[in-house]
């Protein structure tokens, strides 16, 4: 089986064992402090994920009293993350500028789409991970995915996703390869253009994470034809996951915070603190990861460094096995 996920199991107790310790050990947050306003950089456009995460993330941050800071969330969208990875950087050293991060982060670099490299960045957090929900147009004939495969195999189905070598990508590489057949990937810069495309029928089907589909799922504007992780989801009743389906697929989307290159220790520990006070509260579960039907992610600092780097490789694996790598 493939995919990109941190381990509920292993990895799950080592990060809660890792806060534990880091709460009672870290350097005070008085070691460092923001002096200006904290960009907050989201490296898709408004309305995805990352606007959803970073947002959510400034707002709490804040009403909770974890950070007097400023904090503005700017949208950089541009070549599956390139522009972001670019602009953050160009920030060196600077603890004022956080970004967004996802599978982009590692694909776009590894498939030559900018210079810079996922080890060039200070790893802050892994917050959560975000399973896709494979859609198409409530208007279109194909109704289960065993529909979509069927007519797959008849003609060449234009599959939409955000960006190359991100989660939609690998959904429709690797369920072409479990099914035997071949799709047209299409890559948008972003979800609402992504969704503007199924709705104008530019797309057959798309991959797109959850908290993007609900809403046109509700409005009866899409349909769910299945889910791309481990387990189903009560608000899509009895939609299958690919597993359940008789795919060998579960592809789940990192939600990740980095920083600049060369950030100061201290302000690294300012922020992986500031994260960690967070992700402990109720409303953090509440109001992000059950509201938007994401999976836990706990990973912090050095641990998350090792989950980036345990990702690399299977990133490159998949994407050199389908021919997109050398």
């Amino acid at each position: 089986m493939k995919f990109f996920e941190a381990r509920t199991g292993t990895i799950g107790i080592m990060a809660a064992s890792a806060l534990a310790i880091t709460l009672s050990t870290a350097p005070a947050a008085a070691d460092w402090q923001p002096e200006r306003t904290v960009e907050f950089i989201a490296m898709y456009g408004p309305g995805g994920g990352h606007d959803i995460m970073m947002r959510t993330t400034s707002q709490m941050l804040a009403e909770e009293g974890i950070t007097s800071a400023n904090i503005q969330v700017r949208n950089l969208p541009g070549g599956s993350g390139a522009r972001a990875m670019e602009y953050l950087h160009q920030q060196d050293g600077d603890g004022h500028y956080l970004s967004a991060a996802t599978a982009t982060f590692i694909t776009t670099p590894m498939r030559g789409g900018t210079d810079v490299q996922p080890s060039d960045f200070t790893p802050i957090a892994l917050l959560a991970q975000d399973p896709a929900v494979i859609l198409v147009n409530v208007n279109s004939d194909m109704e289960t995915i065993e529909d979509v495969i069927a007519t797959a195999s008849e003609r060449m189905l234009n599959f939409g996703g955000t960006g190359v070598g991100g989660q939609g990508h690998l959904v429709a590489l690797q369920l072409g390869s479990e099914a035997g057949v071949e799709f047209n990937y299409i890559p948008y810069d972003g979800d609402g253009d992504l969704s503007a495309a199924l709705m104008g029928n530019q797309l057959d089907i798309i991959s797109a994470n959850f908290n993007t589909a609900f809403d046109f799922i509700q409005a009866g504007e899409f349909r769910a034809v299945a889910i791309s992780a481990f387990e189903g989801m009560e608000d899509l009743g009895d939609v299958p996951t690919l597993l359940d389906a008789g795919y060998d697929v579960v592809v789940t989307l990192p939600r990740a915070v980095i920083g600049p290159p060369n950030m100061p220790d201290a302000a690294r520990d300012y922020w992986i603190n500031a994260f960690q006070s967070l992700t402990a509260t109720d409303r953090w579960q509440e109001e992000y990861i059950d509201r938007y039907n994401v999976q836990r992610g706990d990973l912090f600092g050095d641990d998350f460094a090792a989950f980036i780097a345990e990702n690399e490789v299977f990133y490159r694996e998949t994407l050199t096995e389908a021919g997109l790598l050398d």
